[in-house]
């Protein structure tokens, strides 16, 4: 039985090596802290809410309107970042991002704060500029698995990989969740969610991988040269090496520009 599970073991363990050879070990890291906050605002709006306003429909609510408003956006955010790149996506939607859960502690752990359902749009506003780390880090890394000539086998170890890293964190974000508004406040989480999207979210974006997603730019077709030809004279009495000049086709739309 050892003899058979040996050589198994050792392929998976080298196409794993190969996966993190196409990244560097920094970019699992901060993909994987990336990830965190989407799997700690829910349950950390749950028992923030339900700790400050003692509410268990207000607390439900809260939580909830962050999936709402991740399913609703997140095909927005993934089209912004098809067509502009990962890296001004992410940016910008980490830095949002981390201000509006900040601004529902804030608001939500404050004692004369805002009535319970004023704080489910405040949710929803967290929930939509979710950046999608682990998609678009799934992306990237087949996009650089591609580029590199990677085998399937190697292509399938990195989606493997990707899909634990996927799921380590909405095992781990709630129980850590749960220990600090054990031990602590449900808030230290919160504040804890928006410096991992603010700061790991900000990584992720200035990666020097973020490139293998760039969409490439159509290129510019030069235009064509002006050609020169001397044709001789066709029959008597018409002058001789006459020049004639063949200009290139131009669009019709460069035409009209033209005129006007």
């Amino acid at each position: 039985m050892g003899t058979t599970r040996g050589p198994g073991r050792g392929r998976a363990r080298d196409a794993y090596r190969r996966v993190i050879g196409l990244t560097g070990p920094l970019l699992p890291c901060v993909s994987f802290l990336g990830r965190l906050p989407t799997a700690t605002i829910q349950f950390g709006s749950v028992l923030l809410v339900a700790r400050t306003h003692g509410s268990p429909t207000t607390a439900g609510l809260t939580g909830g309107v962050p999936a709402l408003g991740e399913v609703v956006c997140g095909p927005l955010v993934g089209r912004l970042a098809d067509r502009h790149g990962q890296r001004p996506v992410v940016l910008a939607f980490s830095l949002v991002n981390a201000v509006a859960v900040a601004v529902a502690v804030l608001v939500a752990g404050a004692p004369a704060g805002l009535p319970g359902p004023a704080l489910v749009p405040l949710g929803a506003v967290a929930g939509a500029t979710v950046p999608l780390v682990g998609p678009l880090a799934r992306a990237r890394l087949v996009a650089l698995a591609r580029r590199s000539g990677a085998s399937e086998a190697t292509v399938g170890a990195a989606l493997s990989f990707e899909s634990t890293l996927d799921e380590l964190p909405f095992v781990l974000g709630p129980a850590l969740v749960g220990l600090a508004a054990v031990l602590t406040h449900p808030a230290y989480a919160m504040a804890a969610a928006a410096a991992l999207a603010a700061t790991c979210g900000t990584a992720f974006a200035l990666q020097p991988t973020s490139h293998a997603t760039t969409p490439a730019r159509p290129a510019t077709p030069a235009p064509a040269p002006l050609a020169l030809t001397v044709r001789p004279a066709a029959y008597p009495g018409e002058p001789g090496n006459t020049l004639h000049a063949r200009v290139p086709d131009t669009p019709p739309a460069a035409r009209g520009r033209r005129r006007g």
